[in-house]
């Protein structure tokens, strides 16, 4: 950036000008990599909150303040503080509050979370 700005003070000057100190100007994005590298962290991010979170390592708190606090989640804009849903909270017992089974009357591939 450095170089740039003194080469346009340059340009002005070669043209008879005054640098101008409140000339900005901003890089584009050489590719659309940048999104979906972006994309891509972010739900690693988010996949590595969810694996802490089985565990019981962190706290859906903890996983909302991570979210809310980082920029470039997408998410920066939740309330920390609003009530969270009591259907999202741990029940008690197994990993992470819960305790999933599988039920006997239904299709093999169902669950029952109690």
């Amino acid at each position: 950036r450095d170089p740039l700005e003194y080469l346009v003070s340059l340009l002005q000057l070669n043209r008879g000008m005054e640098p101008d100190e409140n000339l900005t100007f901003d890089f584009v994005s050489l590719s659309d990599e940048d999104e979906k590298l972006n994309a891509e962290i972010q739900k690693l991010k988010v996949d590595t909150m969810a694996e802490l979170f089985d565990r019981g390592i962190i706290s859906g708190e903890e996983c909302r303040h991570i979210i809310a606090t980082d920029e470039e989640s997408g998410f920066d804009d939740i309330d920390e503080d609003a009530e969270i849903d009591p259907l999202m909270e741990p029940l008690e017992g197994g990993e992470n509050g819960y305790t999933v089974e599988a039920s006997e009357a239904t299709n093999s591939n169902s669950k029952r979370i109690s």
